[in-house]
């Protein structure tokens, strides 16, 4: 897994740390990391600001052995899941349910052929095993947390539990809908799913700013979730 550090010289630095492509198939969250690399740094003086106090880490590809099973061919390019064998001859875990955050309680599949598997246990896995172990070790300078994903046009906040919310979700409900925050009324949604953004609430220093964003597409429907997916495709293969 490559973690790429981008900043300007400093001491003290805070972090936000950035990951895409923990589910092997949303090449686009992995292709917007690389944007992100490549090219926001470069042009938009707010990111030539923020980088002398602050460095991101950022991980384009997070689940690396499933994004390359997902190139293979046609019949791959849904692969959502890692490349771990499964207890009951299926192959792959959801990593971005296999972290200790009230790990296997909601929307999960313990069938280990499901999609949603969320593994034999917490961290079970050697990617979630590695990233867990990299952002303990830098967690006390850790200001933001964001892992990207597509698509669903979503910004899911943390515990991913119906039972227990994080302190500080007033604080991150208005920064998401600002003055309108106010007038919203709590409710049982896709958050409710504890997520690997979620686990970085639970450190010993919890991290303050730690959100899910699942980027856009243009309907909620299957046809168009579709053609997003042949268009995904077809843009990150140019980028290629």
């Amino acid at each position: 897994i490559q973690i790429f550090q981008i900043g300007l010289p400093g001491l003290n630095k805070k972090v936000v740390w950035m990951d895409c492509g923990i589910h092997a198939r949303e090449w686009i969250a992995s292709a917007f990391c690389q944007y992100f690399i490549l090219e926001t740094y470069k042009t938009d003086p707010k990111m030539e600001l923020m980088m002398k106090n602050m460095d991101f880490y950022v991980t384009p590809v997070l689940n690396v052995d499933g994004y390359m099973f997902s190139w293979l061919n046609e019949t791959t390019r849904l692969w959502r899941k890692n490349r771990t064998p499964g207890p009951c001859g299926c192959t792959g875990t959801d990593l971005n349910r296999n972290f200790y955050s009230n790990w296997g309680t909601v929307g999960v599949s313990f069938d280990c052929c499901s999609q949603t598997f969320p593994g034999q246990g917490p961290v079970s896995e050697p990617e979630a095993q590695a990233v867990t172990q990299f952002v303990r070790n830098i967690s006390d300078s850790v200001l933001a947390f964001l892992t990207i994903h597509s698509y669903g046009q979503l910004l899911l906040i943390p515990y991913g539990h119906p039972e227990v919310i994080a302190p500080n979700q007033d604080e991150l409900v208005r920064q998401k809908h600002g003055c309108g925050a106010d007038t919203l009324a709590r409710s049982r949604n896709a958050s409710l799913i504890p997520l690997f953004s979620h686990w970085a609430r639970t450190l010993s220093r919890p991290v303050p700013q730690s959100v899910e964003e699942v980027i856009r597409q243009d309907s909620h429907s299957i046809s168009a979730q579709v053609r997003a997916i042949s268009l995904e495709q077809a843009i990150v293969s140019r980028m290629n």
